[in-house]
């Protein structure tokens, strides 16, 4: 969370918020990804 909103609320910024679930499995994807890139090119 943005933490101008956690101390100030909505008039500083939006909240930002992404549930941590969601960019773990993004972060996985992403390096999942890069290693088969890596295979492919080392390969």
């Amino acid at each position: 969370m943005c933490g101008g909103y956690a101390r100030f609320g909505k008039k500083a910024c939006s909240s930002h918020v992404i549930k941590e679930e969601v960019l773990k499995q993004t972060i996985i994807h992403d390096i999942q990804s890069l290693m088969q890139q890596i295979d492919k090119e080392t390969g």
